[in-house]
Formats: C-alpha cells, sequence, structure tokens
C-alpha cells in the first residue's frame, strides 16, 4: 500500500503518487460546450485529496462535433480563466492535469450539433474505404 503513495514518473512527468483519475465526462459543461466553475473545482477537489493525477472526460475539438450535449469543447470560445482556474488549482495541490482531445466522427449527434456527424474522408457505410 505504500507503493501507491510514492512518486512516479510518466516520461518525463512526475506524479506525486500513483492514484490517478481515468477519463470520465462528468457532464460539468453548459448547454454550448464550455466549462463551468464547478468543472474546475471537481479537478481541484479530486487533487485536494490526493489524486496525482487527472485526466479530464473527452474535450471535443470541434464544437459542431460533440458525442452527447454534456461535453465540452476546447475552442476559441473557451473561457481560458477557468482552464487556468483549473490547472493552477490542481499544480498548487501537487497534481498533474492531462487533458483528453477527441473528435466524435461519425458518432457525432445530430440533436446537439444541429449537423449531420462529419466522417473521416473514405469511411463510407461503416466501413473505411479508399477514396476513388
Amino acid at each position: 500500500m505504500d507503493l501507491l503513495f510514492t512518486p512516479v514518473k510518466l516520461g518525463t512527468c512526475e506524479l506525486k503518487n500513483r492514484i490517478v483519475r481515468s477519463a470520465t465526462n462528468g457532464h460539468l459543461s453548459d448547454e454550448k460546450g464550455q466549462v463551468t466553475p464547478l468543472w474546475a473545482d471537481t479537478l481541484i477537489e479530486l487533487v485536494k485529496n490526493e489524486v496525482g493525477l487527472v485526466i479530464t472526460g473527452h474535450f471535443c475539438v470541434d464544437k459542431m462535433q460533440r458525442a452527447d450535449a454534456g461535453q465540452p469543447v476546447l475552442d476559441e470560445a473557451t473561457d481560458e480563466s477557468l482552464l487556468r482556474r483549473a490547472c493552477d488549482g490542481v499544480h498548487r495541490y501537487g497534481g498533474k492535469l492531462f487533458f483528453q482531445l477527441s473528435h466524435s466522427g461519425i458518432k457525432g449527434v445530430e440533436s446537439v450539433n444541429g449537423a449531420p456527424p462529419k466522417p473521416p474522408r473514405g469511411f463510407h457505410s461503416g466501413r473505411a474505404r479508399p477514396s476513388g
């Protein structure tokens, strides 16, 4: 059990312990996919309670390709002050924060995004095929 609370390195990133909160979608974004103060506070609270590494839930990199209504978006409209608040708070308590980035591709939800899903080029009928 003592090993659980000893530092460990992941590449060049040193973690204060071996407790990792895996990527989960906490549905803590607003209706437009923007993070909220509760999102930042939740990450900070995890590290206050001895989580060494927090991996965020999947952040969509294209606001028109969210996988569900609760998925946060990381784009030019994202409130940088909330991202900074989360990062600074996590670091203040000795934790690390990794962001999981994603694009829903064919799994995009039209009712959430207001447009049909945007699959990868060459993707047809559930199977990838060469273009042309």
